[in-house]
C-alpha cells in the first residue's frame, strides 16, 4: 500500500497489486519475548494464527453491507441470514 501525506494512493483493487507467491521473501526471521508468554506445546510459538482474527468480522461486515442486516453470532450461516432479512422486513 502507497501512502503519502496520511492518505492511501492505491485503495482500490485496481491501483493495488496483490502480493503474490513471489513477493515472499526467501528468509523469515521471527524474534519472540520469552519473558511474557507461555511456551506452547514442546516449546512451540504460534506466528501464523494472528492473520486469521479479523477474518470472521470481515466477512459479517461485508454481508452486513450486502444484504442490511447485521449478524452478531458466528457461524454466519445462510438461514441465520435469511432469519435476520424475515425479522427486518
Amino acid at each position: 500500500m502507497i501512502y503519502e501525506d496520511g492518505q492511501l494512493l492505491n485503495g482500490n483493487l485496481v491501483d493495488y497489486s496483490v502480493p503474490r507467491f513471489d513477493d515472499v521473501p526467501d528468509k523469515f526471521r521471527h524474534d519472540s519475548n520469552r519473558e511474557w508468554q507461555r511456551p506452547g506445546p514442546f516449546g512451540s510459538k504460534g506466528i501464523g494464527e494472528g492473520g486469521l482474527l479479523p477474518v470472521a468480522s470481515a466477512v459479517a461486515n461485508a454481508v452486513s453491507r450486502a444484504v442490511g442486516v447485521r449478524i452478531q453470532e458466528l457461524p454466519l450461516t445462510p438461514p441465520k441470514i435469511w432469519r435476520a432479512l424475515q425479522a427486518k422486513s
